[in-house]
Formats: structure tokens, sequence, C-alpha cells
């Protein structure tokens, strides 16, 4: 389990710069960032957290590490299938990545610096 979660934040990485470990912690937004970025969610598997950053920085926000008390609760939702299926919505995600990046061209979008998005 441990090593899956090493795995998935290296390749997690790949999508989201300078969030070390885009599964921990909690994600909190500010009213705006939420209306904007929860309805262009498409990934419902275990990249969900992933894609919503990686939103988030492509359009502006400020993202920012926050460290919280923590307590692991027993029990496990990894399953034999999770290594896959954790792989599968990496692809996914980033397949959408490339296709905004071609759709938009060489030009960059400029979001200017938003505020009010907290990890």
């Amino acid at each position: 389990r441990r090593l899956m979660g090493v795995v998935f934040a290296a390749l997690a990485s790949t999508c989201v710069r300078g969030v070390p470990d885009t599964q921990c912690g909690f994600k909190l937004l500010s009213r705006r960032a939420a209306r904007e970025l929860f309805p262009s969610l498409q990934i419902r598997g275990w990249a969900y957290d992933v894609q919503l950053l990686a939103l988030a920085q492509a359009r502006g926000y400020r993202i920012a590490s926050v460290p919280v008390a923590w307590r692991d609760v027993e029990g496990s939702k990894v399953t034999p299938l999770t290594p896959l299926q954790m792989a599968a919505d990496l692809v996914a995600l980033r397949l959408q990545l490339a296709w905004s990046a071609w759709r938009r061209g060489s030009r960059r979008e400029e979001a200017g610096s938003r505020t009010g998005w907290r990890v």
C-alpha cells in the first residue's frame, strides 16, 4: 500500500507542480474557486484530487500546503485492482492536460494570481 502511494505521488507530480503529496490533507477552496473548478472535474476515482489541483494551477489559483493534524482510521479502500484504477485515472488526466495544451497552442492564458485556495 505504501509503495503504491509513493508511485502514485511520483506520477501525480507530472500533472501538478510544487505539491509534494496531492492525496494528503484537506482541500479548502474559496466559494469562487469551488464554483469554477468543481463543475469541470471529470475524474471521479483516485486522481480527482490531482485533477482539481492541476485545474487550479492551470487557471491561475494559488496553491498552498498547510500542515494539519491527522489520525489514521482502521480499514483500507485499496484492493488488488487499485493500482490499475490509479494508473488509468492518471493516464486520463495526462491526456486531458495534453489535449488542453494542444487546443491552446503555444499561447499561455494569463489568469493572474488569484487567492483563496489552500491545501
